[in-house]
């Protein structure tokens, strides 16, 4: 399960939280597969994509 990203009072703190913070954590992967598909419509790069995702991981 995704963790809950928090609100932020303005943009400085939401930077100061993202440096210190993995968004990986913050996604909810059942849903990330139709976000990737959408914005890679080349299944090459969808796939070294994922692929780079998952090394990271």
């Amino acid at each position: 399960m995704a963790k809950k990203i928090p609100d932020f009072k303005n943009e400085a703190e939401e930077k100061a939280f993202w440096k210190k913070n993995d968004v990986r954590e913050y996604i909810n992967w059942d849903n990330a597969e139709p976000f990737v598909d959408r914005f890679f419509k080349d299944k090459k790069n969808r796939k070294e994509f994922l692929k780079d995702l998952e090394s990271k991981s």
